[in-house]
């Protein structure tokens, strides 16, 4: 009994068994050519997984939401590997800039912004007074956006002076004392 391939070109059958072989593997799970391990949350809530792809390494976010992965590359032959972080939009991928052999892994996810608020308008009251590490005076930004500060140092003679910040979210910086006797914060807005 003859098979279907019998009469057919060498590199037809070649081609056939590899359709099947590829059809078998499951390869490629989607159109755009992630595999189907990739495109489901795995347990625990992960969002972004590694796509390995002959070209390069790709991160591909599965969730509704932006992440942030922090990421980790073992290039063969090399002790230590790179640690790096990627901020991620939902549900999009990209392309990772190692180049040559070596594996790459995500070693963690999370939300871009774990404490998000209602509405950026919805915020107040985020900057504090606070002193440093060295007893000088700082600002303190504790919400997870940016904050435009303006401080009044008093003098002892009575003298006023003003000076605006813009804080970064969740940051401490420094406020130069300049001779005042008392240093308050006057107004506190978002950003422009």
């Amino acid at each position: 009994m003859t098979g279907f391939l019998d009469n057919t070109p060498v590199r037809l059958r070649f081609a056939a068994v590899l359709a099947v072989a590829a059809l078998l593997a499951g390869w490629p799970g989607h159109a755009d050519g992630r595999s189907r391990s990739n495109a489901t949350t795995v347990a625990g809530g992960q969002c972004v997984q590694v796509a390995n792809r002959v070209g390069g390494d790709i991160l591909v976010n599965t969730c509704d939401e932006c992440r942030i992965a922090y990421i980790e590359h073992q290039r063969r032959g090399q002790g230590l590997p790179l640690n790096r972080s990627y901020r991620i939009s939902a549900k999009s991928k990209m392309e990772l800039s190692f180049v040559g052999s070596g594996k790459t892994r995500v070693t963690s996810d999370g939300p871009c912004d774990p404490n998000k608020p209602a509405a950026i308008e919805d915020v107040k009251d985020c900057a504090k007074l606070a002193t440093g590490k060295n007893g000088q005076p700082a600002l303190l930004n504790a919400c997870p956006v940016c904050r435009g500060v303006v401080i009044e140092r008093v003098g002892s003679n009575g003298r006023r002076d003003r000076e605006t910040f813009a804080l970064s979210p969740r940051t401490m910086l420094p406020v130069a004392q300049r001779g005042a006797a008392q240093i308050k914060i006057v107004s506190e807005m978002a950003c422009p």
